[in-house]
């Protein structure tokens, strides 16, 4: 009796030996419209390492990481613009460390009432508002032209309102 007890808890507890750390990620969702899938990659050295969720908010693990910094990136399926960074999380051996993420985070399209737009490459011209929505006949013509930019069906509450033609940036 005495020797099955002992291979049983050496079997629950295997984890707890092994080389490799783990870190749990506590999710808090800020958006109203909640996406249906989340990517998770985590890097170390530029080698990607995915788990997608259905995502809840609530814990998760991402299990037999080596030891080292990686980089995270969380994503949301539906929207591009919906990314989030964290940069430089130690992992070590044998540990389980703990990460925080609000996700969607701060948005970067925050515009004041003075607002002009500017490339990224310091140029003004050549800018256009994005239209969201299912476009009409007037707005593809518009499109073509290239006096606006169409930003797809769905509007979500952190999506950029302009565009550079010359570099297809969003702004």
């Amino acid at each position: 009796m005495k020797t099955v007890i002992t291979i049983l808890f050496i079997c629950f507890n295997f984890s707890l030996f092994c080389q490799t750390g783990k870190v749990k990620i506590d999710i808090i969702i800020t958006d109203t419209v909640k996406p249906y899938f989340l990517g998770i990659y985590a890097r170390k050295e530029k080698t990607p390492t995915s788990i997608i969720h259905i995502l809840t908010s609530g814990s998760y693990f991402m299990k037999d990481l080596t030891e080292g910094h990686y980089n995270f990136e969380f994503f949301s399926f539906e929207s591009s613009s919906r990314r989030l960074y964290i940069d430089s999380v130690k992992v070590l051996n044998d540990s389980i460390t703990n990460l925080k993420v609000i996700y969607p985070g701060p948005c970067r399209f925050v515009y004041g009432e003075d607002f002009k737009p500017v490339c990224p490459y310091n140029h003004s011209n050549k800018i256009v508002k994005i239209v969201y929505g299912y476009p009409s006949k007037k707005m593809m013509k518009k499109a073509k032209k290239g006096r606006i930019h169409l930003g797809g069906c769905l509007h979500y509450y952190c999506d950029p309102k302009y565009y550079c033609i010359i570099h297809k940036q969003k702004i």
